[in-house]
């Protein structure tokens, strides 16, 4: 006659790891499976490569060993018990996914059984699934998504740009032509003799008529530009001489608006090596701007010094000053130096992104410092001789 409780306790006597047995020593993904002796263990830890493993248990009684039979189940995966033959104390799982099990187990005897035994088994995720590499991956993802972003963004913006330089580069040539008529008839009127009145209307036409065909040919230049058609001729210049004479254009402007326009300058001459015809444009869009945007009244100087190796060639205005936020953009094709200028003039966007590009291909370099409400000064620093320039820009 046999009981009908199993008077006995489930125990390990044996851990298997690829058929070797585990000991304190055994480790597994450079971590101890076990920190006690195996028989006190209740906690194994394995790593994702050791996730086949065999347990071998024993309730200690011997008189009838092949009677007995063990039943087990993993909880987090069935609800069933399996089991085993009578007599057979050894059970093994095969490749289990990471994560931590629950691994139950008890003895039968003729139909008596022990109580449950449980062990926790945590099998450690590979390093490519822990929470520091799914992290990564995110952060990874987001970069990614971002670079996308401002790329396509980047791209819609040239797009955009694109479009509108051949927008204006249509626009351009269609009013050149007649612009160029409308100059030829001013220039004989101009040397004709008239009333103060009537010189001073056809003088304004014929700057202003100028003016829209300096515009029209920064349009232009943008184009050449862009598909590296334009190329520089550099000769030795004058400075002092050649901003002289740019400085009288705009003589009528400073005195109409109480300006005080000065040029500074301690040498009689200063050669610099420059293209003539494509400098001026970054002097006088330079001008045009401290102009549109310094109130009446105020002051405007044109500065020319040199050191060792450098010639710098400066305007410095009393204006309005460029807002912190305006900076990074100020030589962005199409990007307005402010909302608002103080005469609402409209601004193609192009002036000071053709001035940059003039000045590089000088082998100089443009820099601007300003603070909003406290004026701007724009400076270029040209090389001395010639040496730096490529044989064709000579």
């Amino acid at each position: 006659i046999h009981p009908a409780v199993f008077h006995k306790e489930v125990m390990v006597t044996n851990m298997y790891l690829d058929n070797h047995p585990v000991t304190v020593q055994t480790l597994s993904g450079g971590k101890a499976v076990i920190d006690k002796t195996l028989i006190d263990s209740r906690d194994f830890y394995l790593s994702h490569e050791d996730n086949t493993f065999s347990f071998e248990f024993s309730t200690m009684d011997f008189r009838e060993a092949e009677n007995i039979h063990y039943e087990y189940r993993l909880k987090e995966l069935s609800t069933l018990w399996s089991s085993s033959l009578p007599g057979i104390n050894r059970i093994t799982y095969s490749h289990l996914s990471p994560g931590s099990y629950t691994l139950e187990v008890r003895a039968c005897e003729n139909g008596s059984y022990t109580p449950v035994k449980e062990l926790c088994i945590h099998i450690a995720s590979p390093w490519y699934q822990t929470t520091i590499a799914y992290v990564c991956y995110s952060i990874i993802l987001l970069v990614l998504g971002m670079q996308v972003y401002f790329y396509i963004k980047r791209k819609r913006r040239e797009e955009i740009n694109e479009e509108k330089l051949k927008f204006f580069i249509n626009i351009s040539h269609e009013i050149r032509s007649p612009m160029t008529l409308i100059i030829s008839p001013l220039e004989s009127l101009l040397k004709r003799d008239y009333d103060e009145v009537t010189s001073k209307a056809l003088r304004s036409m014929y700057r202003n008529a100028n003016r829209i065909i300096g515009l029209l040919n920064q349009l232009l230049d943008i184009r050449k530009i862009d598909k590296g058609q334009m190329r520089i001729a550099c000769s030795e210049t004058d400075m002092v001489c050649f901003i002289r004479e740019l400085f009288q254009t705009f003589d009528y402007q400073s005195e109409k608006r109480n300006i005080r326009f000065t040029f500074e300058h301690e040498q009689a001459e200063l050669p610099v090596w420059i293209d003539r015809n494509n400098f001026d444009k970054v002097l006088l869009n330079v001008l045009s701007n401290a102009f549109k945007y310094t109130p009446n009244g105020k002051m405007i100087t044109m500065f020319i010094r040199e050191d060792e190796k450098t010639v710098s060639i400066g305007v410095q205005d009393q204006g309005i000053g460029i807002a912190e936020n305006k900076k990074k953009s100020l030589f962005v094709r199409f990007e307005n130096l402010v909302d608002k200028n103080l005469f609402n003039q409209a601004s193609t966007g192009i002036g000071l992104s053709l001035v940059k590009e003039l000045v590089e291909m000088h082998k100089a370099t443009i820099s601007v410092d300003s603070h909003l409400g406290e004026g701007s000064c724009f400076k270029v620093d040209f090389l001395k001789g010639k040496e730096h320039y490529d044989k064709e820009a000579e």
